[in-house]
């Protein structure tokens, strides 16, 4: 069994420069990369990976990773500790 934990972490030092450094990001992806002689750019057998051209996977911001960790320092090291105590 492989357990596959890909966070993104976004953090600035206040709830406002993170929410407005998330803004900045998401408003600044760039397009999703496309197929190449039929096949995806990028192949993986990670569960996390499965199915995520489905949109009702959507979650989150959709910064690339399976878990999204966004708030102040503080925020960010209790949401790791949580992730820990859930069983990842």
């Amino acid at each position: 069994m492989r357990t596959l934990i890909n966070p993104i972490i976004v953090s600035r030092d206040t709830e406002k420069e993170t929410a407005d450094y998330l803004d900045a990001i998401v408003s600044n992806k760039p397009a999703p990369a496309g197929h190449q002689f039929g096949r995806s750019t990028y192949e993986s057998d990670a569960h996390a990976w499965r199915g995520r051209l489905d949109a009702t996977h959507k979650q989150g911001h959709g910064l690339g990773g399976n878990i999204e960790i966004i708030g102040t320092p503080e925020q960010v090291v209790r949401a790791a500790a949580g992730t820990e105590e859930g069983g990842y």
